[in-house]
């Protein structure tokens, strides 16, 4: 009975592994999926459409470590699931009376299927302060090195005027590989972006 329970409890703790690896990697992967051009235009082309497939490949690898709790709180979990499942169905019905039903299909695919599943994710994790502690330990390194990319650019790259519609840049080229970053207001005061 004992390496039954000895054997049971790896299996939890690797299961929680699993899915914190999951919840993490997910939110931390679209933080940097997200990051632009100077343009404005996502660095990687077809961004959602890759955080939608990040999202389902990560989902289809937890599944067999899935077990969703239910507890006594669970009515308010059945509530938030409730109406994010009307709101999916709502986007759904509303592409039929739209000018583009095709589009509005796909925008409510990629946003809420990457919701459900994170939510899916959310709910199975054993101990969600720990994933939170992890995710936004996770952030603020990936901010503190972008802002440490921003202070060298703003106090060693050349400032470049591009355009009417992109103003001021900072950049720095190093051989072929070129870092920018947009600035704004009037200098000697600017403003890095």
């Amino acid at each position: 009975m004992d390496n039954y329970n000895f054997v049971n409890k790896h299996l939890v703790i690797k299961a929680q592994k699993v899915i914190r690896f999951g919840i993490v990697f997910s939110i931390t992967g679209q933080a940097i999926l997200v990051l632009q051009r100077l343009d404005r235009t996502p660095i990687l082309p077809f961004t959602s459409y890759i955080l939608m497939l990040m999202q389902i490949i990560i989902f289809s690898t937890t599944i067999p470590f899935l077990r969703l709790r239910i507890e006594k709180r669970s009515f308010n979990i059945g509530v938030i699931w409730f109406l994010l499942f009307f709101m999916f169905i709502h986007s759904f019905v509303s592409s039929f009376w739209s000018e583009y039903p095709i589009l509005i299909v796909k925008i409510s695919l990629v946003i809420f299927i990457p919701l459900l599943i994170l939510g899916l994710l959310v709910w199975a994790d054993l101990n969600p302060e720990r994933t939170f502690k992890l995710v936004a330990l996770l952030l603020a390194w990936l901010g503190t090195f972008l802002a440490l990319i921003g202070l060298f650019l703003r106090f060693f790259g050349s400032l470049v005027w591009i355009s009417k519609e992109i103003g001021f840049i900072q950049k720095i080229d190093i051989g072929s590989f070129s870092i920018s970053q947009r600035v704004s207001g009037l200098l000697p005061f600017l403003r890095i972006s």
